[in-house]
C-alpha cells in the first residue's frame, strides 16, 4: 500500500474516532503513528471514566465494523 493510502485512512480512522471518544468525555491528548491517546478523566454522576472508556471502546468498534462492511459492499460492487 502507497504512502499517500495509508495516510488517507489513517485520517478517516482519526475523524471517526475522535468524536466517540469527546462523545464519552474523553480527551484526546495526542495522535502517535497509528494510535489516539486519550484520557477519560471527567466522571458524570451517572458513569466512572473508567465505564466510559470501555463504552467508547465498543462504539468504536462498532463504528469500525460498520466501516469495514460498507467497504466491502463497495468492492463487490465495483
Amino acid at each position: 500500500m502507497d504512502p499517500t493510502t495509508i495516510i488517507r485512512m489513517l485520517n478517516d480512522f482519526f475523524n471517526a474516532v475522535t468524536p466517540i471518544i469527546t462523545d464519552h468525555n474523553g480527551i484526546v491528548d495526542k495522535y502517535v503513528g497509528d494510535e489516539i491517546v486519550a484520557f477519560f478523566t471527567r466522571p458524570t454522576a451517572k458513569e466512572s471514566h473508567q465505564a466510559l472508556a470501555v463504552e467508547a471502546a465498543l462504539c468504536i468498534q462498532k463504528d469500525q465494523a460498520r466501516s469495514e462492511e460498507h467497504t466491502s459492499e463497495l468492492q463487490s460492487h465495483s
